[in-house]
């Protein structure tokens, strides 16, 4: 768990902080910071995920906009219908994702039509279902490795994953990522 104060220790500067971090736009941007581990698990590493996920300048929103955002905290928290896992929000298109998304696009300053969180909604659905299907597939893939290497005790026939960084140094490449500022 990430421990944190905001500056101004106001309980709504909380609630809005609380807000965000649950909304589609921080999965988006975790999405792009997870590490695959074994089966269908992930990790979210502190350092390479959290630290990395971009928060607005709660402090500096409007007053009205911070208003709404309590006041849709304060709903969603009393919510006991639709309190399903993410995925299932994602593919029914609940409307308890749509509220928090809708005033996480506020704070940022966009908003967007129920088609464009549709859209949105179906793409989080696909990159989900893709990810799951490569966790089945390479389970069922290293299982059959297993069984290969216990039949031929002989053979390394043991495949391995890496991550891009390391294989570079080992291989004494350097890699230059592009900048997205």
């Amino acid at each position: 768990m990430m421990c944190l104060r905001l500056k101004n220790e106001r309980d709504d500067y909380y609630k809005a902080l609380t807000l965000y971090l649950n909304s589609s736009l921080t999965f988006i941007q975790l999405l792009a910071y997870l590490a695959t581990t074994i089966g269908s698990w992930v990790a979210l590493h502190s350092d390479q995920t959290w630290f990395n996920a971009l928060v607005p300048d709660l402090e500096s929103l409007p007053k009205d906009v911070l208003h709404e955002v309590v006041r849709t905290f304060n709903e969603v928290a009393k919510t006991e219908e639709g309190l399903t896992h993410l995925y299932s929000r994602y593919s029914s298109g609940s409307e308890l994702q749509r509220k928090i998304d809708r005033v996480a696009l506020k704070i940022v300053g966009l908003e967007w039509s129920d088609e464009q969180l549709d859209e949105l909604y179906r793409a989080l659905k696909f990159e989900l279902d893709v990810m799951q299907r490569i966790s089945e597939e390479s389970s069922k893939a290293r299982r059959k490795v297993g069984r290969k290497k216990r039949g031929k005790s002989g053979e390394n026939s043991k495949a391995t994953q890496t991550g891009l960084d390391r294989w570079a140094r080992k291989r004494r490449i350097l890699i230059k990522y592009p900048s997205l500022a």
